[in-house]
């Protein structure tokens, strides 16, 4: 015996032998240019990358409000994305596009307040 002791070879443990919620955590403290540096390293780390939990906090970092849930259809990292490239060719969203809910009831109370127009549904109340 000669050489030096050796350990039974045992497999190399690599990040995509842990559990992907565990890596989606620790994702969620990098940086865009290190996610998406990772999403570039492998298929299943890709996946992980544009997961909408991570996509989700840098739209609020960046703009400081939750993307709306109707706009995700293609996931958070699209929205980001195409957010980004509209302020990027200075497109803006127009103000004055409204938004109709499908199952609106009619109004019965309206408040004017200064520049302020409230309306309201009055709720029944038990005496």
């Amino acid at each position: 015996m000669s050489g030096s002791f050796r350990s039974p070879a045992t497999p190399a443990t690599t990040i995509t032998d842990l559990n992907e919620d565990s890596v989606a955590h620790c994702a969620g403290y990098l940086s865009l240019r290190d996610v998406c540096n990772l999403a570039m390293t492998s298929s299943a780390l890709k996946r992980l990358a544009y997961s909408d939990s991570i996509w989700q906090r840098f739209f609020r970092e960046h703009w400081h409000q939750q993307p709306a849930s109707h706009s995700c259809a293609n996931g958070a990292r699209e929205l980001y994305l195409a957010r980004h490239a509209a302020l990027r060719q200075f497109k803006f969203v127009d103000p004055f596009v409204l938004e109709f809910h499908e199952q609106a009831k009619p109004f019965n109370r309206l408040l004017l307040h200064k520049n302020h127009l409230f309306f309201s549904q009055r709720i029944n109340s038990l005496k």
